[in-house]
């Protein structure tokens, strides 16, 4: 009867060593797929609702300035560089972004434009004074025809064009890092 329990013990542990193991490899397997799922959603998000890369931009924006007059951005008297910072003043990670489109605007040596771009009209004046320098307000309210061309969904967004040509799109809060590469995008 010994002989029997002790058999019985060894076969226990041994499925619960087993087991304790499938699912520490099952575990690792998620946290993957998990990764891999994240990456194909925000490559399908960025398809959707961002200007595909090499897209030629129309050489003026339309919008609103603080004042609510209609107005109308040259690019082609823009820098040859420029990085569009798609906002919108209700979103907390924009708020959280302009920290990391400071540190862009302090790469600035003057062969590069940064322009805050709202998606929505109802931007304030202390809104921009907190976040951006009072001598360079932002285009408000971009023309909702132009923001549906040029696919301008998903805020924050951080778009690089050189020679008026979409170089590549960043979503999402941004860190050190992506702020590194788009200085090298810009380079």
């Amino acid at each position: 009867m010994r002989k029997l329990h002790l058999i019985l013990l060894i076969i226990v542990f041994a499925l619960s060593t087993t087991v304790f193991f499938l699912n520490l490899r099952l575990r690792t397997e998620n946290r993957q797929l998990k990764r891999q799922l994240a990456t194909g959603l925000l490559d399908a998000n960025k398809r959707l609702n961002a200007p595909p890369d090499g897209l030629e931009l129309p050489r003026m924006l339309k919008g609103y300035n603080l004042d609510g007059q209609q107005i109308q951005l040259d690019l082609s008297k823009s820098a040859r560089k420029l990085a569009l910072l798609l906002f919108d003043p209700s979103c907390k990670v924009c708020e959280e972004n302009w920290t990391y489109w400071k540190k862009l605007d302090n790469l600035r040596d003057g062969s590069l434009d940064l322009i805050p771009v709202s998606t929505v009209r109802s931007v304030s004046r202390d809104y921009m004074a907190r976040h951006w320098a009072t001598d360079r307000w932002p285009l408000i309210g971009l023309d909702p025809a132009l923001q549906e061309q040029l696919r301008l969904h998903a805020v924050p967004q951080t778009i690089v064009v050189l020679d008026g040509k979409v170089q590549q799109s960043w979503f999402g809060l941004l860190s050190d890092s992506d702020v590194d590469e788009i200085a090298k995008a810009l380079e």
